[in-house]
């Protein structure tokens, strides 16, 4: 029994709860909601998946609806969020030409913009 199984296993008896689990396959559902939706969702989406097993729900086919619905979900960027920080002094991200070849770091002069030094504060009466 490797590391994993014996975790589940000690888990799973503190839970009072059986121990039929295939970790490839809840294991291959979280990597998919990790990578297509973003990581915090694949714990809670796992506890979701808990919530319908418990509530008769077949482990196979709900990691197989869910899955596909990581699979489906629009990226980040589609719905709003930016797909990269873009310093403000800089303009917005736009694609390079697929002649120029792999992508490189701007030079030092369209880094994050930096602040300029305070001024000092005004003398007192």
């Amino acid at each position: 029994m490797n590391r994993l199984d014996e975790w589940l296993a000690a888990a799973a008896a503190e839970l009072g709860v059986e121990h039929p689990v295939d970790s490839r396959l809840l294991l291959d559902m979280t990597r998919d909601v990790a990578h297509c939706v973003e990581r915090p969702a694949a714990p809670l989406t796992a506890y979701l998946l808990g919530l319908a097993v418990a509530g008769g729900a077949d482990t196979t086919e709900a990691c197989a609806r869910l899955s596909a619905l990581a699979a489906s979900w629009p990226a980040a960027s589609a719905i709003g969020a930016p797909a990269t920080a873009t310093p403000a002094t800089s303009g917005p991200a736009t694609a390079a030409p697929a002649t120029s070849g792999p992508a490189t770091a701007a030079p030092a002069t369209s880094g994050p913009a930096t602040r300029a030094p305070a001024a000092p504060p005004p003398a007192g009466p």
